[in-house]
């Protein structure tokens, strides 16, 4: 523990309690401070110094097993991929959450619907492309985004909010709870889940 700061240069002596017999009927004391330039034959000055107890407040880690999970329904009819895609990664990483861990994965379970109504802004239907590879030599695949959104528009969805999530076993999990829907009608009304809209 960090001892309490004193003004002046005077030099700073801590004596012990059981080396002064005659100061045994203070229990609380843990010391006592003389400081050496009051040490005089008329003059002598003792300033008992207590210790206090600094209290900390502790900082709350979220366990695996303790978790507890919602289902949100996201609604990307009319709003722009990207800015749905972020609040989808929001409530899959459990960052909404004031007990956020982050080696811990408390994120919800999130349903986006109308997947193919989704926008994007600018000019990204012709200029953004979708590559993957086969693994075959020259077996380079490229789908320009109109095209992926005219035949696959969960497909577009999902690859942006991969990344958005870590690419670790964390990110892996938080992908498997997330469920596209093309349209308006899902199969989870059994989870009762709750529309986000904030």
């Amino acid at each position: 523990r960090k001892h309490k700061q004193f003004k002046g240069n005077e030099r700073l002596y801590i004596c012990k309690l059981k080396f002064l017999k005659n100061l045994l009927t203070l229990p609380l004391a843990y010391g006592i401070i003389i400081p050496a330039t009051s040490l005089g034959l008329y003059a002598l000055q003792i300033k008992f110094y207590f210790y206090t107890e600094e209290r900390y407040m502790s900082t709350f880690m979220a366990k695996k097993g303790e978790v507890e999970r919602k289902w949100y329904i996201l609604d990307a009819a009319g709003k722009p991929l990207g800015r749905t895609a972020a609040q989808a990664a929001t409530l899959l990483r459990g960052k909404h959450k004031p007990t956020y861990t982050p080696h811990v994965d408390c994120g919800d379970y999130v349903i986006i619907i109308n997947c193919d109504k989704a926008v994007l802004t600018g000019n990204k239907l012709t200029q953004k492309h979708w590559y993957r590879h086969t693994g075959y030599v020259g077996h380079l695949k490229d789908t320009r985004y109109d095209t992926l959104m005219a035949s696959r528009p969960e497909k577009a969805m999902e690859l942006a909010i991969k990344g958005m999530v870590p690419s670790n076993t964390i990110g892996r999990a938080a992908l498997l709870r997330l469920k596209l829907v093309v349209g308006d009608e899902h199969k989870h009304q059994a989870q009762k889940p709750e529309v986000w809209d904030k």
